[in-house]
């Protein structure tokens, strides 16, 4: 493959510096973000831009081939309504105007499993087949799972505008390095004393309830997917949803279920759950067969 100009959007954020890593074995990396933080201002060649305008999009994305969109308001952070979906709808909208002025001959845009409304907010939407795939409906009620959604539609129209290869992956919940430790304690029934951690946002973290469905993923492996669909050929508009294998915690794949939605739930269930009961609710195999990516880490491999 030739040596590509990677644009990054978000490049300074937490999942931004694995992406980042990964993507510079595929050519010249060019971090943009808003610039405000520590780990921006660590980077030589940043590209200071608030995906919010559009002019200063088109300054960024200037002399790049390859768009990896990964800037916006995360599910993690508590905003307004009206923020996040500004902020990650019309970002992403002009992020891609812009690698349409400039040409670009890949785009890749960071989704979210949320757009399935799998969650606390949505609590009688349960999954209709499982394990999801990427053509289960997309039915999020929540802002930020709504803003995935329009970000895909946006994505989608974009591929079929401009006829460049375009993806969206959709990860679970991310196992930051600074939550893993903890939120694998709690995986495993084991104490975690919130007052003896110093940081507010981690503390904050650590109090909001674990994915309802089990579902995660650790931030190398969505580096890795990245890095697949880069180095992958594409045509047209595609989804992948990137997970874990398996469902964070000792508890079976059944019992998160009937915890989520009682014995209503009405689903075709694999066989896949016979042969291995704590598997993903998450239908990994277009992103193995497509990019050959397979999910490298699990929390039961991790230290605690």
């Amino acid at each position: 493959m030739d040596r590509d100009s990677i644009v990054i959007t978000g490049a300074a954020g937490r999942l931004g510096a694995f992406v980042t890593a990964a993507l510079a074995r595929h050519g010249a990396v060019i971090p943009v973000d808003l610039g405000a933080s520590v780990e921006a201002a660590a980077m030589p060649n940043l590209r200071r831009a608030d995906v919010r305008s559009l002019d200063q999009c088109l300054v960024a994305l200037d002399g790049g081939t390859i768009l990896v969109h990964l800037a916006g308001i995360d599910a993690s952070v508590a905003a307004p309504a009206d923020v996040i979906l500004h902020t990650n709808v019309v970002g992403t909208c002009n992020v891609l105007e812009a690698a349409r002025q400039h040409g670009y001959r890949k785009v890749l845009v960071c989704s979210s499993v949320a757009v399935f409304g799998f969650d606390r907010a949505h609590p009688g939407n349960s999954p209709q087949t499982l394990p999801v795939s990427e053509d289960h409906p997309r039915l999020a009620s929540a802002p930020y799972g709504l803003s995935k959604i329009l970000s895909e539609e946006a994505a989608a129209a974009f591929a079929r505008r401009t006829g460049v290869p375009t993806a969206c992956i959709r990860p679970a919940y991310v196992l930051f390095p600074e939550l893993r430790d903890a939120v694998i304690r709690q995986s495993r029934g084991l104490p975690v004393h919130l007052d003896a951690i110093a940081e507010p946002q981690l503390r904050q973290a650590l109090r909001e309830p674990l994915p309802l469905l089990g579902a995660y993923v650790l931030p190398e492996d969505v580096a890795g997917a990245t890095e697949a669909l880069v180095a992958t050929d594409l045509e047209g508009f595609h989804t992948f949803v990137i997970a874990a294998a398996d469902v964070l915690g000792p508890r079976r794949t059944d019992d998160y279920l009937r915890d989520a939605y009682g014995e209503r739930r009405q689903t075709t269930v694999s066989p896949l759950y016979e042969r291995n009961p704590h598997a993903s609710v998450f239908d990994l195999s277009a992103a193995r067969k497509v990019l050959g990516w397979s999910p490298a880490f699990s929390w039961r491999t991790l230290p605690a």
